[in-house]
């Protein structure tokens, strides 16, 4: 598991000019990689209901016998301190469903959530999750190179250009959240253990978006984590997790 996580992250610096082979599609623990200390977060706006089954969940898009969970944790990284948002949406589906597919339907059906996709080693990954914080109806994040606002999101879905960097994004009202990148950090998938009940903890996917495949009362996370070890890596925190409220 450590070669292939070496493996990711070389192709990951090299630019995409070389390509990865098959086995770098799968992604592994970031345990494996260098992170150079862990941090304690705390709590960003906290005020949504706190999320402890299921059914603490207000915010639902599809319908089917089936229900899952998208959480999505935003989190700034400031010396030892970190302060963090997580949210939970509800996504109900029939027959067979991957990550994706709950990803593109919440953005859809929430005018607040935002995601950046692309296209890497045959897959499609997320680049980019950003959330309206105040709900006023407006979102810019913007780096060096480029500028997104809500306009250019379509179904809350912008899809990624020749061109694109999304490092080190930043949002031009502090009450909105971005999450993302893709040399230097990037938005890590993470799945807990199926039940009603919120997971304990959650493990990193093997896989990305377009392949995890979907359970009855699973529970994905997605949250952040760096490729440059001078950073910390955040992981999931469940105890935090709380409901995206209804538009």
């Amino acid at each position: 598991m450590r070669k292939l996580f070496y493996s990711f992250v070389m192709c990951l610096f090299a630019g995409m000019m070389v390509s990865c082979n098959e086995e770098a599609y799968n992604f592994v623990e970031p345990e494996n990689a260098v992170i150079k200390e862990t941090v304690v977060p705390e709590m960003k706006s906290a005020n949504g209901q706190k999320v402890s089954t299921i059914d603490d969940i207000v915010n639902w898009t599809g319908v089917g016998e089936n229900r899952s969970v998208l959480s999505i944790q935003w989190a700034e990284a400031a010396g030892s301190a970190t302060s963090v948002r997580f949210l939970a949406w509800g996504y109900r589906w029939s027959g067979s469903a991957v990550g994706l597919d709950m990803i593109k339907a919440v953005a859809k059906q929430d005018s607040r959530l935002y995601v950046v996709l692309a296209k890497a080693w045959g897959e499609i990954v997320i680049k980019g999750f950003g959330y309206d914080g105040n709900g006023d109806g407006h979102i810019t994040v913007s780096n060096a190179s480029l500028t997104l606002t809500e306009a250019d999101f379509v179904d809350g879905i912008y899809l990624e250009k020749s061109g694109n960097d999304f490092d080190e994004m930043k949002t031009a009202d502090a009450a909105d959240l971005w999450m993302g990148g893709w040399y230097k950090a990037y938005a890590s998938y993470w799945v807990g253990t199926p039940g009603v009940n919120v997971p304990a903890s959650f493990s990193y996917s093997n896989f990305a978006a377009s392949s995890q495949k979907l359970q009855n009362n699973s529970w994905d996370a997605w949250t952040f984590s760096t490729i440059n070890s001078s950073h910390v890596n955040v992981n999931p925190r469940p105890d935090l997790l709380e409901a995206a409220p209804m538009n």
